[in-house]
């Protein structure tokens, strides 16, 4: 007669432990791999439309916040920063995207992401 029983439930928590671990591990690379392409994707168009002629950098800060806030939820906490750097004549603009990540599974070190993006302004 062999001692196994109730070896099925310890078992099972030796396999399901590590298991969920590395679930949340990938979702949390998911997710926040998908935070980081829509924040380099809203730097680019953010500092394209900051840098038109006819623009000033509130509304491309409110526009870039908006469309962050449509496709990213409150989770990430995304902030826009823009600049105007003006050197020897030449005017540039640069825009900075800030998010905190998702702490999921391993990945609760990682705590800041930041894009940054630059164009060039158009002149009149």
């Amino acid at each position: 007669m062999s001692r196994s029983r109730g070896s099925a439930p310890v078992d099972f928590v030796l396999v399901a432990a590590p298991l969920v671990l590395l679930t949340l591990t990938n979702l949390g690379i998911i997710l926040n791999g998908f935070a980081v392409n829509v924040a380099e994707s809203v730097a680019v168009d953010t500092a394209r439309f900051a840098a038109l002629a006819d623009q000033d950098l509130e509304s491309a800060k409110s526009r870039g916040l908006a469309v962050l806030d449509a496709q990213l939820t409150a989770l990430f906490r995304p902030q826009v920063e823009l600049a105007k750097l003006e050197e020897t004549g030449n005017c540039e603009v640069e825009v900075t995207v800030t998010m905190e990540t998702v702490p999921f599974g391993l990945l609760s070190s990682i705590s800041e992401e930041s894009q940054k993006a630059s164009a060039i302004c158009e002149t009149q």
